[in-house]
């Protein structure tokens, strides 16, 4: 797979893994427009990788940014993630 600026190449099945712990934790359906890709990040102190993890539903759109790459990711880092959201909101 090619490189393509901004969205190095990650491993599938590390995003499929992700993806899974991320629908979990946010008690959502396989099928919820959530997606997880990998990013290159060019901000000051910010590791050169990182995830994000979005959830596409209109006006109650989310997304958080665990700063590893995605083989790196794990289960709590997911579940922190979503959980300092879901506080920012008052959820």
């Amino acid at each position: 797979m090619p490189f393509q600026l901004g969205r190095p190449p990650a491993d599938p099945v590390a995003l499929a893994r992700v993806r899974a712990w991320a629908c979990a934790a946010a008690a959502l359906d396989e099928d919820a427009p959530l997606f997880v890709t990998q990013l290159a990040c060019a901000e000051p102190g910010c590791p050169p990788l990182e995830t994000v993890i979005a959830l596409v539903d209109g006006a109650n759109s989310r997304k958080v940014t665990v700063h590893r790459a995605v083989a790196e990711v794990t289960q709590a880092d997911v579940e922190r993630a979503l959980a300092v959201w879901r506080a920012e909101q008052g959820a």
